[in-house]
């Protein structure tokens, strides 16, 4: 059940949401791969205008973070990642609206946002992209051997090459404060296209 409020109006109405079939579909696909082959692995969905994908990404994150085996979350946070800060703002309200418990999701606007939401160990972050380069040194490694799912939302252009290698160095654990350390690091990332497992 989501809140719609009118931008003009400022009028709020409530509605309920049902997954179309091509998004069940996929999320339940998704999460029974996860729970039955574990984390590490990557996925690509393709999604056309208008088919929901946002609702998608919502519904996923939601899930994933209930994933369990043997007791033990699979997953320790969720990373939405977008590329654009009007998509990180739509997909942000649309997680929101979904989550039922205050405090899971969190919204990186800045990078010490999302320094100190990765470091707090907080379920589900949205963020932009941009952020990752400026936190690598400063983040530390206490969540080396945490477990993240990273939903990056519109994986083209500018998910690739260095923008995507300061995530994976960031998330990884393995920066240092040596900077001419950090990028050859992420030069052979990007090299490697080596995700961050």
């Amino acid at each position: 059940v989501i809140e719609e409020v009118d931008e003009d109006t400022k009028k709020k109405s409530i509605k309920q949401i049902w997954p179309r079939y091509h998004q069940l579909d996929c999320v339940e696909k998704l999460l029974a791969d996860v729970q039955e082959n574990g984390v590490g692995k990557r996925y690509l969905i393709q999604h056309s205008a208008g088919s929901g994908k946002s609702n998608s990404i919502a519904w996923l994150a939601h899930q994933l973070i209930g994933l369990e085996k043997d007791g033990h979350p699979m997953i320790d946070s969720v990373l939405v990642v977008t590329d654009r800060r009007i998509l990180d703002k739509q997909i942000r309200n649309t997680i929101k609206q979904f989550m039922q418990v205050k405090n899971t999701v969190t919204w990186a606007e800045h990078s010490g946002d999302l320094r100190k939401a990765i470091q707090d160990g907080k379920r589900i972050i949205i963020s932009t992209i941009e952020k990752f380069p400026y936190i690598i040194s400063e983040i530390g490694q206490e969540h080396k051997n945490n477990k993240f799912a990273i939903i990056i939302d519109e994986a083209h252009s500018g998910q690739s090459g260095r923008n995507s290698a300061n995530m994976n160095l960031a998330l990884s654990g393995l920066a240092t404060d040596d900077d001419a350390d950090n990028e050859d690091k992420i030069n052979a990332m990007m090299e490697g296209r080596k995700l961050v497992s």
